[in-house]
């Protein structure tokens, strides 16, 4: 499976951004695969393998500046909303509001995963559950780094205190990934 190249930027931008000092210690810490991917020359339109472009990477940030939790995946997810959206993807901004956003869920995802997908399959005035039905390498912190992404996608869409929560997990071996949202 493969991740977006702009998805990649925003890795080595969160770590370059938030732990300066610390970015060399991070990227040599990688296996080599990795490290070669993310020393390389990223271009946001082409993809690169999830596992050793995405995943480890963002394991091994956890484990260096989270202490293993995932928490530090969420960050980076919100980090890449703002960079992805801002700079990348503008357009989704500029006609945003929340439900623009969700209505769109399934382009946007696909933006930064192939072959996957994603479904809204409750659409309220301020609550919305998204369903992550096809993901071929599930994994708990892309998850959440999705997660973190939808928060702050909200964020910059107007929606005001949103609330983000996985309930179920392909990554767990659940049927889906589901994912709820409500917002002011």
């Amino acid at each position: 499976m493969n991740v977006k190249g702009s998805a990649v930027i925003s890795t080595i931008d969160f770590v370059n951004d938030k732990f300066p000092k610390q970015y060399n210690k991070w990227l040599d810490s990688l296996p080599p695969t990795s490290k070669d991917i993310l020393a390389g020359n990223i271009l946001p339109s082409m993809w690169y393998p999830l596992k050793e472009s995405f995943i480890i990477p963002t394991q091994k940030l956890c484990e260096m500046f989270y202490n293993g939790d995932s928490k530090g995946a969420w960050e980076v997810g919100r980090y890449s909303a703002d960079l992805g959206l801002k700079k990348f993807y503008r357009v989704f901004l500029k006609f945003g509001s929340p439900h623009f956003l969700i209505k769109r869920a399934s382009s946007i995802f696909s933006l930064y995963y192939e072959n996957s997908k994603i479904i809204s399959s409750k659409e309220e005035d301020k609550l919305a559950i998204l369903r992550i039905t096809e993901f071929q390498e599930p994994h708990e912190l892309v998850e959440s780094r999705i997660a973190g992404w939808i928060e702050r996608a909200l964020e910059l869409t107007k929606g005001h205190h949103p609330v983000v929560r996985i309930n179920k997990s392909l990554a767990r071996e659940d049927d889906f990934t589901e994912i709820s949202i409500s917002w002011n």
